[in-house]
């Protein structure tokens, strides 16, 4: 009977604590698996088209001799779909990693890696899943192609299916599948280029021409003499443009890589790529006309790293961010913001990620290795969180903080996730809201450092086992102590007592006790000010 009821209990605060989920400061808990600090899980995030998202990883937590793929889904009140930490999207031998996700038109996701199960050649596989976690495709993925690949890019093909491009490091090919899954460009997919040489395996960028067919972009050449081609192949899998792909680069032999691509919104696309730091832009039409200055339009650089960082921005152009600055170019070639404009006053920031979020402007996010720094460029080109951005997590114990992904949010906001190596030297993987106010997971960028009044957040995560975190905040220099009772209101442990500055404070509990419902309670007193006191009791649930 005891148990039953306690069952009850446990469960009508979970089901309580589900309804209201809410974003935390610093970021939600996607991954706290504590994935060896010498892992990368390079989280990629796509949005769910309701606000929320779908983020997935590389992992090696029950690997079967390397990486495997795991995902999760966040709703737009920040809270967590599936199951802790997670699911496995594959699980097979050898290595899988490299993964790829995109939006698949119809709630769910489709999820891409490089898979090397066959212990012989690595192959483009694919998963497609929903929000309630449900796999649409066979189990561990289909194999998109018998012809092996590297570095996997995807996006949706506009016809409920999804296009696949990838380098075999001599050749780059594409494939385009179905809604089912099933290859529709025969088994090997369509080969755009053949020309002698090697095709770079992490630039080779495909998306839909809007009626079932495919543009794909790649470098190729021998280091540094490299260049930029690009080729249209239609719904049926037919080569449309010159055998090999037409050049955009120019005649120039150099350095040409990181290409990145999106729609014209006419059936054709605008391709941007690094050349020794510098940005160029080129758009071809669905004809395989070259529309811009031949060899692309030249960016100001004025900073250190290029990257893939090319979004819409809703009018036929395009947002382009080149090292610490940001350009828009409108769909005539127009650089409406001529040289672009600094976004980040400060050092040190490597890996970038960006995202337009409605049609007022863009979100730039970037690597400050203690923290991700976020900007909001508005339409005319103005920053809006001060000339150093905002930190997403200021308040994270962390060592390193990068790999940022971000998306929209649906409508002018967006959503970032990140990896970060706390202090204990493990590797976890967070995600944050954040909008054009702003405001980063609920608190207001201005007061994000001291805040105006004292506050205990609820426990995360909640239900636990065995360990989680509790976060207060404090207004001033307080006399602190934190207490854990039992349902009988009996000590159970005490986290904190003593002195703590003014700003945000978590600890975290490593239960050993019995199942059931607990307390913890805040009391903080100001030493300045004795008779400012401030407690606040929240109930969580600890089950084995």
């Amino acid at each position: 009977m005891k148990k039953n009821i306690l069952y009850q209990l446990c469960l009508t605060f979970l089901l309580f604590n589900i309804t209201n989920a809410q974003w935390i400061p610093d970021g939600n808990i996607v991954c706290d698996t504590n994935i060896n600090r010498a892992i990368h899980p390079l989280p990629s995030i796509a949005s769910d088209g309701e606000g929320g998202a779908y983020i997935c990883w590389r992992d090696v937590r029950d690997s079967l001799g390397g990486y495997s793929i795991y995902a999760q889904h966040v709703e737009s009140s920040g809270k967590m779909s599936w199951q802790r930490n997670g699911i496995p999207i594959v699980q097979a031998n050898n290595q899988q990693e490299f993964q790829r996700i995109r939006p698949d038109g119809k709630g769910g996701a489709f999820i891409a890696w490089e898979d090397g199960r066959s212990n012989i050649h690595k192959y483009p596989y694919v998963q497609r899943i929903n929000k309630e976690g449900k796999f649409l495709w066979q189990t561990n993925g289909i194999k998109a192609s018998d012809r092996g690949g590297l570095f996997i890019s995807i996006n949706p093909d506009n016809r409920n299916g999804l296009l696949l491009g990838w380098s075999t490091v001599y050749d780059a090919y594409v494939q385009r599948l179905d809604g089912f899954g099933n290859r529709m460009w025969g088994d090997s997919g369509v080969q755009v280029t053949n020309r002698p040489g090697s095709v770079r395996s992490n630039d080779v960028e495909i998306i839909s021409d809007g009626a079932g067919g495919a543009i794909v972009a790649w470098s190729e050449g021998e280091y540094p003499q490299e260049q930029i081609y690009a080729q249209r192949v239609d719904s049926l899998g037919k080569i449309c443009w010159s055998k090999n792909g037409i050049l955009l680069s120019g005649t120039t032999l150099e350095e040409h890589r990181l290409v990145a691509l999106i729609s014209d919104l006419k059936g054709g696309a605008i391709i941007n790529w690094n050349n020794r730091f510098i940005g160029y832009a080129q758009k071809i039409d669905k004809y395989g006309n070259i529309l811009w200055d031949a060899g692309g339009i030249k960016l100001d650089s004025s900073g250190t790293g290029g990257g893939k960082r090319i979004t819409p921005d809703g009018k036929g152009g395009v947002f382009i961010g080149q090292g610490l600055k940001i350009h828009h170019i409108d769909s005539a070639g127009n650089k409406l913001w001529e040289g672009g404009r600094n976004y980040f006053d400060t050092l040190g920031t490597t890996n970038s990620a960006q995202v337009t979020a409605g049609l007022a402007g863009v979100y730039n996010f970037a690597d400050a290795q203690t923290n991700i720094l976020a900007q909001w460029i508005d339409i005319n080109g103005n920053i809006r969180f001060g000339t150093k951005g905002i930190e997403v997590a200021p308040n994270r114990t962390r060592v390193y903080q990068g790999w940022p992904s971000a998306t929209t949010d649906g409508k002018s906001g967006a959503l970032v996730c990140w990896e970060s190596l706390s202090q204990e030297l493990y590797v976890r993987i967070y995600v944050a809201k954040i909008d054009t106010a702003g405001v980063v997971t609920g608190f207001k960028n201005e007061s994000i450092i001291i805040p105006s009044v004292p506050h205990l957040e609820q426990n995360y995560p909640n239900p636990f086992n065995p360990t989680t975190t509790i976060r207060y905040a404090l207004p001033t220099n307080s006399s602190v102590k934190i207490t854990i009772f039992n349902t009988l209101g009996q000590e159970v442990a005490v986290l904190t007592n003593g002195e703590k500055e003014a700003g945000y404070h978590e600890v975290k509990w490593q239960a050993n006790v019995v199942s059931g419902i607990y307390f913890y309670r805040l009391e903080a007193v100001d030493i300045n000010n004795p008779n400012n006191r401030f407690v606040e009791v929240k109930k969580m649930s600890f089950i084995k």
